[in-house]
């Protein structure tokens, strides 16, 4: 693989999802997915991350653990601090809801906010709108040894290996989703939102990175009659994820079936990019959404508590969504601009 640019679609899929999450919040929760925009990102930032560990490896026979790290501390601390200080000053003075600890504080800043709610009464402990701390939670306990599992297997064992290592442990999820629900009984959220119980999301991102990564056939035009059969399986093994409630099939097998679903889609989205079917993921209102999309998804939720709290007369989900969707964006824009682009020296140093 030589030295990759900038991947098509994925700006575009980020988008998709962050759009998913803020009209599923803003009051249309019962027919929009927001839960499965997580998902999404979980898949995305998989299989990025692993494909930048691959050209790396490739390209300079190394795996620099330290300079991940040094970039995923300038890629997520500044917006995240940013938006923490500021929802936690709003709260401490009332115009928020929700409480402003310091317990809560901790938790959220050191990546403990997942486990913090389920265990520790955290709901009741932090600013209202910063429970969606969760999902950022579970994906950095899953990159504190990811690097260092792909650096021993990449340089001893293979990358085959290491994709047949990722499915074992899917597997192992899957049974100890099903363990604790079926056998210990817990309440969903406990598996809704753990790290031990969601990871699977993100390594199925890595198992499609390492097998069957679609930036070596990227730019593909022509659809076949079996391209189109997979996609319209994929898309229908989603839409069977949504409309099936039986309990222990959502808290059980809907991650794994959305996984091998969207890894099918995220394939077709990046390496047919230019095909009419996808190319919607590349145009510039996508792309530039997706580019703010991290920050959108940091204070979306709690401009919704903002306003719901403080503006009664605001009681249309519309024009809920309207206000919050630009608003976000907006932020999202000065956040980019003045404070993650500024920045990008310096990751780039860490390359």
């Amino acid at each position: 693989m030589s030295h990759i640019g900038k991947i098509p679609s994925l700006n575009g899929i980020r988008a998709l999802s962050v759009l998913l999450v803020v009209v599923s919040h803003c009051g249309f929760g019962h027919i929009i997915p927001g839960g499965f925009g997580v998902t999404v990102f979980f898949l995305l930032s998989g299989y990025l991350i692993t494909t930048l560990f691959i050209d790396e490896y490739e390209n300079t026979n190394k795996v620099k653990i330290p300079h991940f790290y040094a970039r995923r501390v300038i890629r997520l601390y500044p917006a995240m601090l940013i938006t923490i200080i500021v929802a936690y000053a709003l709260s401490y003075f009332e115009i928020l809801g929700g409480k402003a600890t310091i317990i809560g504080a901790i938790a959220q800043i050191f990546y403990f906010a997942n486990y913090f709610n389920i265990f520790f009464d955290g709901f009741n402990k932090i600013p209202a709108g910063t429970s969606i701390l969760w999902s950022l939670s579970v994906e950095e306990h899953f990159y504190f040894l990811y690097p260092l599992i792909f650096s021993v297997f990449i340089f001893g064992i293979g990358k085959l290996r290491l994709a047949y290592f990722l499915i074992g442990i899917m597997i192992v999820i899957l049974f100890w989703r099903y363990y604790l629900f079926e056998i210990q009984n817990v309440f969903e959220g406990r598996i809704l939102f753990a790290s031990d119980t969601r990871i699977d999301s993100i390594i199925v991102g890595c198992i499609l990175a390492l097998l069957k990564n679609p930036v070596k056939d990227m730019d593909k035009r022509h659809l076949s009659k079996k391209d189109f059969l997979l996609i319209i399986v994929s898309v229908m093994c989603l839409l069977l994820t949504f409309l099936y409630r039986d309990e222990s099939f959502r808290a059980i097998y809907r991650f794994t079936v959305q996984g091998i679903a969207l890894c099918v889609l995220f394939y077709y989205a990046i390496a047919f990019s230019k095909h009419p079917l996808f190319s919607f993921l590349n145009v510039r209102i996508m792309d530039r959404i997706g580019v703010y999309s991290y920050t959108i998804y940091l204070v979306h939720f709690i401009l919704i508590e903002l306003i719901v709290g403080n503006i009664p007369q605001i009681n249309n989900n519309f024009i809920l969504l309207s206000i919050v969707l630009g608003m976000s964006v907006f932020i999202g824009f000065l956040m980019y601009n003045f404070v993650e682009k500024p920045l990008q020296i310096y990751r780039k140093k860490c390359r």
